[in-house]
């Protein structure tokens, strides 16, 4: 599968999938340039995810913004379809109950509602998320910033945007 995969790729492609295979074993560092178009980003995790899956690590992927990293994962079917990917986020990105630009009053919001038990998002994913293969049937009705935070190591890519790590 992976050599018919790989045999699709153009020369130039090949050389970099190539690059970054040998530069993983190595524990290297590589730097790309390429146009835009190119492929890098998907080349990249694609096969950063395949090198990880075989030797039992995760991928962390950064990037400047959250579109950036819902982009970038758009791509991971490229190689891996079966890989599980999760994107990171802070409270304003993903409350269902109050969406703000603030993430300070976003966390006071959430606090308080967690406090007071009246956030039944949240009520939902102590409740119901008993089960991992639950959660099609009630993803809309749980908490997507906890359910992240709370099953995390299930995930074989983690995205997050530059300002969680600086």
């Amino acid at each position: 599968m992976l050599k018919d995969l790989v045999s699709k790729l153009t020369t130039e492609q090949k050389s970099l999938y190539a690059a970054i295979w040998r530069t993983l074993k190595t524990k290297g560092i590589l730097l790309v340039e390429a146009p835009t178009g190119f492929g890098k980003t998907t080349l990249t995790l694609n096969t950063s995810l395949l090198f990880a899956q075989k030797k039992q690590f995760k991928v962390i992927y950064s990037a400047r913004t959250h579109e950036e990293c819902k982009k970038a994962l758009k791509s991971l079917s490229l190689f891996n379809s079966s890989a599980k990917a999760i994107i990171i986020g802070g409270r304003e990105k993903f409350c269902p109950m109050f969406p703000s630009t603030d993430p300070i009053v976003s966390s006071m919001f959430c606090n308080y509602l967690r406090s007071t038990e009246s956030c039944p998002y949240f009520k939902n994913l102590i409740e119901k998320l008993s089960n991992w293969k639950d959660l099609p049937t009630i993803a809309e009705e749980i908490c997507p910033y906890y359910l992240s935070r709370f099953t995390i190591e299930k995930y074989d890519l983690i995205a997050i945007s530059y300002f969680y790590i600086f």
